[in-house]
């Protein structure tokens, strides 16, 4: 799963922010995450690309200011799921999942 959220991260890094194509790698990895039965991360993922699918862009954060240097959001987003059975990891996520659904309506 980590290689998988690796090359995601990687490939943003590498090529810049494209959303369609980050959306279709969202998707790609939530059918793994279907198959190896992670249903949190299922969910995360998925509210994750229905918010960009809706808005364009990931312009969410959890944090109140980021410097210069700091990772972006999204990649801060993936690096969590790396290891979302950390408690303070998972607890992050689920503010995620509260940007992604605050506008679905």
């Amino acid at each position: 799963m980590e290689d998988r959220i690796n090359k995601i991260i990687l490939d943003y890094k590498a090529k810049g922010w494209d959303t369609e194509r980050v959306i279709e790698q969202l998707k790609d990895f939530r059918a793994y995450l279907l198959e190896v039965k992670a249903p949190f991360l299922v969910k995360t993922t998925r509210l994750a690309y229905e918010y960009l699918e809706r808005n364009g862009e990931f312009n969410v954060d959890i944090w109140e200011e980021r410097g210069e240097d700091d990772e972006t959001s999204f990649e801060y987003f993936m690096t969590l799921m790396k290891d979302y059975g950390n408690k303070y990891n998972r607890e992050e996520l689920i503010e995620y999942h509260e940007l992604f659904r605050e506008d679905e309506d």
